[in-house]
């Protein structure tokens, strides 16, 4: 739904089939019982691109986690257990560090 209230917009520079929509989610309360994940809303193109370079900001530990996540697909335990993992310094060597 949103996709296409925004296409429509992008299409015809008209928002009212946009603001259709949101109204049909507010009215039928589609949202309701909802957690974030569930939720239909409607957000703009450039939403996903702004909040990535936001992520991209982050300085330190956390933000190189948050970049290791990212660019890995990796989840945040995950992450921390190869944080946690000890690297063998010896070239050659298949020892396993537990």
């Amino acid at each position: 739904m949103r996709h296409f209230g925004n296409y429509y917009f992008y299409r015809t520079n008209n928002p009212e089939c946009k603001e259709l929509i949101e109204k049909i989610i507010n009215r039928y309360g589609l949202n309701i019982g909802l957690d974030m994940h569930q939720k239909i809303y409607l957000v703009d193109d450039n939403f996903v691109a702004d909040k990535i370079k936001d992520l991209m900001t982050i300085k330190g530990d956390i933000g190189l986690t948050v970049k290791v996540g990212l660019f890995s697909g990796l989840r945040e335990d995950e992450i921390v257990y190869i944080h946690d993992k000890e690297t063998c310094t010896n070239p050659g060597c298949y020892c396993y560090h537990s």
